[in-house]
């Protein structure tokens, strides 16, 4: 396209140079006006684009600050939350609601409990149970312990093996309960 901008049309036409770099100058500002509006509506397509996505943006964080602002409002006592949910009594759960809720998957599993004792110490319960079995089966069992909506801690968990090449483990778990008389010292 420049050749037609920059070529020599004097010699072909015989015109005087004036004429030949007027009309030159002519078509480059024609072409010129026409690539700046073609591209001044791609820019206001893009434009509003941006615009109405700022726009969003803009309500979104409105909307943000206004739910930031009420949560700022709101005062919480944590010290007198946590002394209601120290003192409050949790409900007793029986020795036979528990071992049905632990040994309802025990049912498909290889893994067997050699042991399954209560011990009752000043202030806590506790559940002391031996297992049997591989370590998979071992993990999902703990999983279902930790569940328990009582079991406030893992006291104790010790796995050992007899050898590197066997997959069996021995384990032993001790689980720790509230009571009513820990609930009621705190």
């Amino acid at each position: 396209m420049s050749w037609l901008l920059f070529y020599d049309w004097r010699r072909l036409f015989q015109l005087p140079t004036k004429w030949v770099n007027t009309f030159g100058l002519a078509m480059a500002v024609i072409i010129g006006g026409i690539l700046w509006g073609v591209w001044g509506q791609h820019n206001k397509a893009i434009q509003a684009q941006l615009l109405d996505e700022l726009a969003l943006q803009q309500q979104s964080h409105l909307m943000y600050l206004r739910k930031l602002k009420q949560l700022d409002d709101q005062k919480i006592d944590y010290r007198d939350r946590y002394r209601k949910l120290a003192v409050s009594v949790p409900n007793p759960q029986s020795k036979t609601v528990v071992f049905n809720y632990l040994s309802s998957g025990l049912t498909d599993s290889s893994m067997e409990i050699s042991s399954w004792q209560w011990e009752q110490q000043q202030h806590s319960q506790h559940l002391v149970v031996d297992l049997k079995g591989n370590f998979s089966e071992i993990a999902q069992f703990l999983r279902k312990c930790v569940r328990f909506s009582e079991v406030v801690t893992i006291k104790e968990l010790s796995l050992s093996r007899h050898s590197i090449d066997t997959t069996k483990i021995d384990g032993r778990l001790r689980l720790s309960f509230f009571t009513i008389e820990s609930a009621e010292s705190q």
